[in-house]
C-alpha cells in the first residue's frame, strides 16, 4: 500500500529520523512490508525531496510529515539560475537511494521496490507553490515552461538514479495536471506531452511506471492512459468499475480502498468489503494491484491492515 506514515509509527522511530537515515528508512519500511504480509515496498519521503536542495525549505517533524514553508523558485531569476541536482550528493536524495540499495540487498527480488518522481507540470507547481505556479501558467506562461524543463530534467535523473540503486517501479505524480485543476486542453497541449517523455525514459531504462493523477473524469482518465505508463493508480473518488470499462484491459490499475472512510474509520469487516469489490469491480481477469487509493495514515489501526491483505489473497 501506499503506506509511509504508518510504518513509521509501528517501527517507534520519527519522521524526523525516517527522513534522515537510509538504514531507518529501509528498516522502517522493511519491518512493515514483512509485518503485514506486502507484496511491494513504497518509498517515500516527501512531494518536495528533489526541489529542497534547489532552495526549497522544509520543516520537519517528529510525528506530521514534511512541509514546505518555502518555495525553490521566487521570482524569475530564480528561474534562470536553476541547476539540476546529483541525486546522489544533494539535499535529502541520498537517503532515498542509499534506503533502496539497502532495502535492494534485503529483500533480494522477493518484493518490489517502488521509488518516486514528480511529472514535470506538478514539479513546477510544487517549485513555485499552488498559488504562484497556477498564476505563472495563465499569466506568464514562458516561465512556467522553463520550470517544466527543469522539472523534466530533475525527473529523468532522479529516476535514473532510483532504478540503479534498486528500485524497479517508479509512482509517477502528476495530481495538479489532473481535471480537479486544469481543463482538457491545458492537459493536452502542457502535461501530456511532458507525462509522455518522462514514461518513455523510464521504460527506455528498464523501470515500470505507475502514473497518479487522482483523476475523477473517466474522459480524462482515457486521455491520460494513452501516456503509456504500465501502471495507472485510481483515487479514493473515481468508479474502478468504471474506470476498468472504460480503459479494457490496455493498462493495469491499481486502486482503490478508501485510507480514511474505509482503513481508517471503518471496522476489519469495511476492509474486506471494501478490497473485494475493488478486485470484483478491476481485477477478476487480471491487470489488477489491490492498493489503496491515497496515503495510509499514521493511526490506521493494525486489524485493518491485516484484513486488507487477508482479503487480497482470499481465492
Amino acid at each position: 500500500m501506499l503506506e509511509t506514515e504508518h510504518a513509521i509509527k509501528i517501527a517507534g522511530t520519527t519522521y524526523r529520523k525516517f527522513a534522515s537515515d537510509p538504514q531507518v528508512l529501509s528498516v522502517t519500511l522493511l519491518k512493515s512490508a514483512k509485518r503485514y504480509g506486502y507484496d511491494w515496498i513504497w518509498v517515500y519521503v516527501s512531494d518536495w525531496i528533489e526541489f529542497e536542495c534547489m532552495g526549497a525549505k522544509m520543516v520537519y517533524d517528529d510525528v506530521v510529515p514534511p512541509g514546505c514553508v518555502e518555495f525553490a523558485v521566487k521570482d524569475d531569476t530564480d528561474v534562470d539560475r536553476l541547476e539540476v541536482p546529483n541525486p546522489w550528493e544533494d539535499g535529502k536524495m541520498p537517503v532515498i537511494l542509499h534506503g533502496l540499495e539497502r532495502l535492494r540487498d534485503e529483500v533480494r527480488q522477493e518484493l518490489m521496490l517502488c521509488g518516486r518522481v514528480a511529472c514535470p507540470f506538478s514539479a513546477a507547481i510544487l517549485m513555485r507553490g499552488i498559488d504562484k505556479g497556477f498564476l505563472d501558467l495563465y499569466r506568464r506562461p514562458e516561465t512556467f515552461r522553463k520550470m517544466m524543463d527543469a522539472g523534466l530534467e530533475i525527473a529523468v535523473s532522479f529516476a535514473k538514479a532510483q532504478l540503479m540503486a534498486g528500485a524497479h517501479a517508479l509512482w509517477v505524480g502528476d495530481v495538479f495536471a489532473s481535471s480537479r485543476f486544469i481543463s482538457q486542453q491545458r492537459y493536452q497541449e502542457l502535461a501530456f506531452p511532458y507525462e509522455k517523455r518522462l514514461i518513455d525514459e523510464i521504460r527506455n531504462i528498464g523501470g515500470i511506471s505507475f502514473i497518479f493523477h487522482d483523476e475523477i473524469r473517466m474522459n480524462r482518465l482515457v486521455d491520460q492512459a494513452k501516456v503509456g505508463a504500465d501502471v495507472i493508480g485510481v483515487g479514493n473518488d473515481t468508479n474502478l468499475q468504471e474506470a476498468r470499462r472504460m480503459l479494457g484491459n490496455r493498462v493495469c490499475l491499481s486502486g482503490n480502498v478508501d485510507p480514511v472512510k474505509v482503513l481508517l474509520r471503518g471496522s476489519p469487516r469495511d476492509v474486506r468489503n471494501a478490497v473485494k469489490r475493488c478486485i470484483r469491480d478491476a481485477g477478476e481477469d487480471g491487470g489488477f494491484i489491490v492498493n489503496t487509493g491515497e496515503c495510509v495514515c499514521r493511526d490506521t489501526p493494525i486489524e485493518n491492515l491485516e484484513a486488507f491483505v487477508r482479503a487480497a489473497y482470499e481465492k
